[in-house]
């Protein structure tokens, strides 16, 4: 009978002294003023929690508050999700406008670089009132604009007192994961502190069995050994032979000590999974099932979602949860209301037992507790009905693209759509839907991947043309050409560009299902072809902004100047949204002017490219402008204005 002493939920650290040496010293860094990145690798089971939680022993010790968050397997992770939850246990917990789902702390920032900066200023905010340790759990399974956000931190993260602790499994990322793309970056740029857990030797495992039971000579070799040849040495899979084995009387307590019988007459599989099964047999049949329910939901289970999709009476989730904790199969959670999963492993067992079926039926009902609960994640939503094979799927997962687009998690939100043109590529009514979701997706990667942008677009092209659209097949021409333009390919970039913009021109503007305060995408919407994905309403072509630089950076000055002065009279006084196009109509005119050998009005015009980028707060534009300026301007033709020529120059550096 296993006494009250042996306690499974507090694992016991052993073999991992020089790991927890560092990893405090990091801790020890941070609590003096110099900020870090830890990166904490190894397979599922391995002890990476363990030791995160050790360290966090010391952190408290310190003086420094440890925080932590998760991304999880079974759903997708929504844009900056593990981001959230550390702002929101930091304190920084922000309404949401209407049109989004979810809580958000940083709904503020106009782009992702004020997104960013602003997040490492909550990070300072919080860290001077007392150092911080905050971990990010389970990275493999991160969203890519959490991990754009980890680098950006991990840059900064040194004149924070602050540490960053990241965990993930690097037996899930392939050479193709985002998280293996990001990594040497991530070590390069902020010098992090890599810490990879291997197996438990012979050795760890005999002084963690010593401590435990307290076995010595042959009895503890031969349990050394029986360990070893069933788990390799991983502390999960150890912790849960030990369980089977006293639960199996094979390791048992007798007269004030532990006893070790014979492990080999004890059927003990060799795969933990069939250890987990073990375990979860001596629950009732009703009980299972009602945690197959929980294990569909996630490893963090809302309360409210399991008794709905469910359908259960208070009595059956209670005593399902009064079960799984007395099991160690559940634990409570740090959010109200809400249970997780001690081990996701045990969470897949779970899962993995229901047939495919009743996981369809599951994810359904899943889905529309999660859909009628507000505020709640669109992400989420769409995978559950995504698995259900349900024909939601494409309207939320939609939503989602559009939360993580207006977040600024471009590469997110270009998964969503992509992940949605594949699912509507059986249906040919669809044609035009996804044509505009190609042309989305080609955007949101215009400048992470050009060519895989360039792709997109002409996939929109080829939809557009056989669909009809000549809107759409205008706006991919145009926005291809922009892209060949900026990837070198200037020739024929600026021949599409120029025949798109003029296709727009002839064809007028479109109303547009897109704006990020418009109300949720429709599944009729979609059903009945009808959606558009356009990012422009205006009345004024936009894309001619871009046509007028392009035009004097190709040299064609006359062009650009007569160009750009029909399109400044025709916006003069319009909408803040022609800013982005209005600078670059000036910054061309600019570039014209000085090759034509007009200085003043060169300079004119790039003072107004300044002027207008800055009223968007498009930094990087504005400071490319001052360089132009001063090249172009200034040096050839004004070089004796010294004062202004340094100004120039400062603002260029600064911004």
């Amino acid at each position: 009978m296993r006494t009250p002493a042996n306690d499974y939920r507090q694992p016991m650290l052993f073999g991992r002294e020089r790991e927890l040496q560092a990893l405090q010293h990091c801790v020890d860094r941070c609590c003096s003023g110099t900020g870090n990145l830890v990166l904490i690798s190894g397979e599922a089971g391995i002890g990476k929690t363990t030791l995160v939680r050790a360290a966090g022993e010391h952190a408290h010790q310190t003086g420094a508050s440890i925080h932590r968050s998760a991304c999880y397997d079974l759903s997708v992770t929504p844009p900056y999700r593990p981001w959230i939850d550390l702002f929101n246990s930091l304190g920084y917990r922000i309404s949401p406008p209407a049109e989004l789902t979810g809580d958000h702390p940083l709904e503020w920032a106009s782009n992702q670089d004020q997104l960013f900066t602003d997040a490492m200023d909550l990070l300072r905010s919080a860290s001077s009132e007392q150092p911080r340790v905050l971990v990010l759990e389970d990275l493999h399974w991160a969203d890519s604009a959490s991990l754009e956000l980890l680098r950006y931190a991990g840059r900064q993260v040194q004149d924070i007192p602050a540490t960053i602790v990241v965990t993930y499994r690097d037996t899930d990322i392939d050479r193709q994961h985002p998280f293996y793309l990001q990594l040497p970056n991530l070590v390069r740029e902020s010098d992090a502190t890599r810490i990879s857990l291997r197996p438990l030797d012979a050795e760890s495992i005999a002084g963690m069995l010593h401590m435990r039971y307290g076995f010595t000579g042959s009895a503890l070799e031969r349990l050394v050994d029986y360990l070893i040849d069933r788990t390799e040495g991983n502390p999960f899979f150890i912790d849960e032979i030990l369980r089977e084995l006293e639960d199996n009387d094979a390791i048992y307590h007798d007269r004030g000590a532990w006893q070790l019988g014979d492990p080999g007459s004890t059927p003990v599989p060799p795969l933990v999974r069939q250890v987990i099964d073990g375990r979860l047999a001596q629950l009732a049949q009703e009980c299972r099932e009602t945690l197959a329910i929980a294990a569909a939901i996630g490893e963090d289970v809302p309360l409210d979602i399991w008794q709905t999709a469910g359908d259960l009476e208070d009595g059956q989730l209670d005593e399902a949860i009064s079960a799984a904790i007395r099991f160690s199969l559940l634990e409570e959670s740090s959010e109200p209301g809400t249970v997780r999963f001690t081990h996701a492993l045990i969470r897949e067992a779970l899962y993995h037992e229901v047939s495919i079926p009743q996981r369809r039926a599951l994810h359904r009902a899943i889905g529309e507790a999660r859909a009628s609960r507000t505020p709640d994640n669109p992400d989420a939503v769409a995978w559950h009905f995504q698995q259900a094979g349900d024909d939601r799927a494409a309207a939320w997962m939609i939503r989602a693209g559009k939360r993580a687009q207006y977040l600024y998690a471009w590469r997110t939100a270009a998964e969503r759509f992509a992940a949605v043109y594949d699912l509507l590529a059986g249906n040919r009514e669809m044609g035009q839907v996804r044509g505009w979701l190609a042309y989305r997706t080609g955007l949101l990667l215009t400048y992470a991947d050009s060519d895989a942008s360039i792709e997109w677009m002409q996939d929109a092209e080829q939809l557009a043309i056989s669909t009809g659209d000549q809107h759409l097949a205008a706006y991919a021409r145009a926005d291809r050409g922009l892209l060949r333009c900026l990837t070198g390919d200037v020739r024929r970039g600026l021949s599409e560009l120029r025949s798109g913009v003029e296709a727009i021109d002839t064809l007028g503007s479109i109303s547009a299902d897109f704006s990020e305060d418009d109300d949720p995408v429709s599944v009729e919407a979609i059903r009945s072809g009808t959606l558009r994905l356009v990012s422009a309403t205006d009345t004024v072509n936009v894309r001619r902004g871009p046509l007028i630089l392009w035009l004097a950076w190709a040299g064609q000055f006359d062009e650009a100047l007569t160009t750009g002065e029909q399109f400044v009279a025709k916006v003069d006084g319009t909408s803040g949204s022609l800013h982005d196009a209005v600078g670059d109509c000036y910054a061309g005119m600019g570039h014209a002017l000085a090759a034509l050998g007009r200085p003043d009005d060169a300079l004119t015009a790039f003072s107004k490219a300044r002027d207008t980028y800055g009223l968007i707060d498009h930094h990087f534009k504005v400071g490319n402008t001052a360089i132009y300026e001063l090249s172009e301007a200034f040096l050839p033709y004004r070089a004796e204005r010294i004062m202004e020529r340094e100004w120039l120059a400062d603002q260029a550096e600064a911004y």
